[in-house]
Parts: structure tokens; C-alpha cells; sequence
């Protein structure tokens, strides 16, 4: 009688698989988390050295924006322009001067920013 009430051997163990179960759902959890985790610590990286260029960006292009300013005050001020290959240096950032017009006033300015590994060109039309 006690096979067909339920309470034999067979009974206790189908009680104790549902442990097993729970210890694979369990794992398999953690292993979810951790895959989860490593994802955005790993996008986070990106935006990180993402946003480090961006810095760097506007840094060299500060730094050819600011010998532009400087030719411009040169030429109000009937100084001589710098040459081509002088390179000024900024506390983060470099700005070289590419191409320099002649005296006559006429010709285009290409200066080039640096910082790290960024990169601006910038080109003005002379006239004066």
C-alpha cells in the first residue's frame, strides 16, 4: 500500500531533483550577470576613450585657432607672418604653421592643430 499512496522511495526522489534545478538555474544566473557586467564595464571603455578624443579634438583645434588669431594680429599690428614649419606650443596642444602666404597680402594660411593623437587642419583666405 504505500507504493500506491505515494510516500515510497519514489516520492523522496522526485523531491530531491528540483535541488539539482535550482543549483543549474542558480549558475546559470551568475554566468547571465557576469556576461552583463562585462558588457558594460566594456562599452563604458569605449565612451571613455571616446570622450578623452573628443577632448583632444578641440584641443588641436583650439590650438590652430589660436595661430590663426596670432597671423591676424601680426597682420594689424604690420608684424611679418611666421614661416612655413614654425610650430607653436600650447600647455597641451601644438599649432603648425603649413603653408604661409608672401607679403603681398594674398594667399592662403593652412595651420595645423595637434593634441595626442588628434588632428585639425585649419585654412583662411589672406586679403590685405
Amino acid at each position: 500500500m504505500k507504493a500506491a499512496s505515494g510516500m515510497g522511495r519514489g516520492a523522496a526522489r522526485s523531491r530531491e531533483s528540483p535541488r539539482g534545478a535550482v543549483i543549474v538555474i542558480v549558475v546559470m544566473m551568475i554566468g547571465a550577470t557576469h556576461l552583463a557586467v562585462m558588457g558594460s564595464v566594456a562599452s563604458m571603455a569605449d565612451d571613455a576613450h571616446a570622450a578623452a578624443l573628443r577632448v583632444e579634438t578641440a584641443r588641436a583645434f583650439y590650438a590652430a585657432d589660436g595661430c590663426v588669431m596670432a597671423c591676424r594680429r601680426m597682420i594689424v599690428g604690420g608684424l611679418a607672418l611666421p614661416s612655413a614649419g614654425d610650430t607653436v606650443s600650447f600647455e597641451r596642444a601644438t599649432g603648425t604653421y603649413l603653408d604661409v602666404p608672401p607679403d603681398d597680402g594674398e594667399g592662403e594660411l593652412v595651420i595645423e592643430g595637434r593634441s595626442g593623437t588628434a588632428l585639425r587642419r585649419v585654412r583662411v583666405m589672406l586679403s590685405y
